[in-house]
């Protein structure tokens, strides 16, 4: 009778063995769904954060409009060329800042002593300075005429890049990263100086950035220390000190065109930008224009999809 048994007992061992395998998939399998069941869950949080901080953001951008409508109440205009206010909307602090394009080298109206200018005021040595001054002309121009240190289609082409330059005006400023000569690195640090929106040749010396006035030819050291120091503390028609330097590249202007950021931080860390390009209108029934809607990354800090 003993040896009979045996077999028995195997059976019962494989059905233990069984037993314990199925227990152990049902709850990897609860694990899983659990783990699953989290990420949806904050999956659905970061959603939600991100669309209040997109929210929070829009409804800063027009804060700032406002302030641009009532200009006697705007602050003094910063070294960076920027008004900044801080506001609370729904318990949140948001962080804007307005330029005036009157302040910025307009990539399509400017000579070339202000392109070389921006140019060195982001970093760029003289030589590069003066190639990519004249490499922007070359892409702005309607001809085919490559100018002393410009690129025209053939340059384009050697550089195995055969689109070439629009040889028209720049319609984003984005465009200026096809730029041939031009670096990730220094258009990221020329965008403050440059624009598409202002529509003027000259720079508005009471709008203008610091490190944009120091670069302008034939302006001297004193009379950029004496703009900074007597421009304006509100509004943006402020008288100006005449300067007898500039070349004739400096001219007050109207203040039409606007950038207006936003910045949100919310609690849980989440960072979120907004900017908008902010046409004033001259009528009471169309007091102002939303010309484009951008949210730029923000550097070192997470930023949500728009």
């Amino acid at each position: 009778m003993r040896p009979a048994a045996r077999p028995v007992a195997g059976r019962r061992g494989f059905a233990l063995i069984l037993v314990l395998w199925t227990l152990a998939l049902r709850s990897a399998l609860a694990v899983a769904l659990s783990s699953s069941g989290r990420s949806d869950v904050a999956q659905t949080h970061g959603l939600a954060e991100t669309s209040r901080a997109a929210h929070l953001a829009d409804a800063g951008i027009y804060v700032g409009i406002r302030a641009l409508l009532t200009p006697d109440v705007l602050p003094a205009v910063g070294d960076d060329g920027s008004r900044r206010l801080r506001v609370g909307i729904d318990g949140v602090e948001v962080r804007l800042a307005l330029w005036d394009e009157g302040g910025k080298v307009d990539l399509n109206q400017a000579p070339r002593r202000l392109l070389r200018g921006a140019l060195l005021a982001a970093g760029a040595g003289e030589r590069a300075a003066a190639r990519l001054a004249d490499a922007i002309l070359d892409w702005r121009d309607r001809d085919g005429r490559r100018r002393d240190f410009g690129a025209e289609a053939e340059a384009y082409e050697r550089a195995g890049r055969p689109a070439g330059p629009r040889n028209g005006p720049f319609e984003v400023l984005s465009e200026l990263r096809l730029v041939l000569g031009m670096t990730d690195g220094l258009f990221a640090r020329l965008l403050p100086f440059v624009t598409i929106d202002s529509r003027r040749a000259a720079l508005d010396p009471g709008q203008a950035p610091a490190a944009l006035l120091r670069a302008v030819p034939e302006l001297s050291g004193i009379d950029v220390q004496r703009l900074l120091d007597r421009r304006g503390n509100a509004g943006t028609d402020a008288a100006l000190p005449v300067v007898a330097g500039g070349g004739g590249l400096l001219s007050a202007g109207h203040g039409l065109a606007h950038t207006v950021t936003a910045d949100v931080v919310l609690p849980s860390g989440l960072a979120y930008r907004r900017e908008a390009v902010i046409l004033i209108g001259r009528t009471a029934d169309r007091p102002y224009r939303i010309r484009a809607w951008r949210a730029p990354a923000i550097p070192g800090a997470a930023l949500a999809a728009p």
